[in-house]
């Protein structure tokens, strides 16, 4: 058996509780035939839907811009190459394992 890759995008809040909502079938069978027509909604703690599943296209994933860059500041904008070096670490930090991997695919193409 196999299905169709999905995602969700949400930025979770502090604090924050959330769960996966969708129809729940009863049967393997029944499972197997709605597969292609699978969708999950993210759900806060009091019940709002935050995101919905979608087909997951994986060009879109590496194109996706979600880690935040630090704005520039006035000693910024004079950085040498040693300072781009530094921000890039601080922005691997901060970066999720699948924003690590789209680099490093990028990278090393």
């Amino acid at each position: 058996m196999s299905c169709t890759r999905q995602n969700a995008t949400k930025a979770a809040e502090a604090g924050e509780t959330y769960g996966f909502e969708f129809d729940r079938p009863e049967s393997r069978q029944e499972a197997e035939q709605e597969m292609p027509e699978f969708s999950a909604e993210i759900v806060s703690s009091a019940g709002t839907s935050v995101a919905t599943s979608t087909v997951w296209n994986p060009s879109e994933q590496m194109t996706a811009s979600r880690t935040p860059i630090p704005a520039p500041t006035a000693e910024s904008a004079t950085a040498s190459a040693e300072n781009a070096l530094e921000q890039l670490k601080t922005i691997w930090e901060t970066a999720s394992d699948e924003e690590k991997k789209a680099f490093l695919r990028w990278a090393f193409e």
